[in-house]
């Protein structure tokens, strides 16, 4: 995913020189660019420059709102456009530096399964936020056996008491309780902002587990 991201930016930053090239070319006498073909362009790359920013820092970061403030017509000198392109040089500094919003990189829709969001977390050594996603997958799936068994799971209910309360009644054993336990506490751990406490081996062998435990239960 990162790389991906990677690219995606370093594109838009090309295309901006591209663009910025065209105002200055068009300064001079000899100009013969036609200004709906800067319109498209420009338009297409501040879609595509807001797009981007909201999947990789959220849609109410700072610099998606200071984007968006910007209106999105076409103008013909380059105040505008110069505008637009210093909040991205901004945003791609800060994500070339690591300064994204986890939650927004968990919630991308690039990703059509969550496990496979936690597995490319954990690719782009993002362990913390792998452990929540699969975590969240965990849960889900026990609160849905729950509901199968009539047993309580609102908002209340910790995930112990529910896991507990599914072994005894038979939906899985002793030993499936206990790492369902164990999936939980990284999670935990992982929520509660304390990384420390497990490995990477830890999430990727919790994510294969999550996997196994969903296919095998909801089947």
């Amino acid at each position: 995913m990162n790389d991906r991201l990677k690219k995606r930016f370093q594109e838009l930053l090309n295309e901006a020189n591209r663009i910025y090239d065209r105002y200055q070319r068009s300064e001079s006498p000899n100009s013969h660019i036609e200004e709906s073909d800067w319109r498209l362009g420009e338009e297409k790359w501040f879609a595509s420059v807001d797009s981007l920013i909201a999947k990789v820092f959220g849609e109410q970061s700072p610099h998606r709102e200071k984007f968006a403030e910007i209106p999105s017509g076409y103008s013909k000198d380059d105040s505008v456009f110069r505008s637009r392109l210093a909040i991205f040089q901004a945003a791609k500094e800060d994500y070339d530096c690591g300064l994204t919003d986890l939650r927004a990189l968990i919630s991308a829709d690039v990703f059509s399964d969550e496990l496979e969001q936690a597995e490319e977390l954990l690719a782009a050594n993002y362990k913390t936020p792998a452990a929540v996603v699969a975590g969240t997958v965990l849960e889900t799936t026990i609160r849905s056996l729950c509901d199968k068994h009539g047993i309580q799971n609102d908002r209340k209910t910790k995930l112990d008491t529910m896991n507990s309360e599914l072994a005894k009644v038979g939906e899985y054993n002793k030993a499936k309780a206990d790492q369902v336990r164990a999936w939980a506490k990284i999670r935990n751990s992982a929520a509660h902002g304390h990384p420390e406490e497990f490995t990477e081996t830890d999430v990727k062998l919790m994510i294969a587990g999550v996997r196994d435990f969903v296919a095998n239960q909801l089947n």
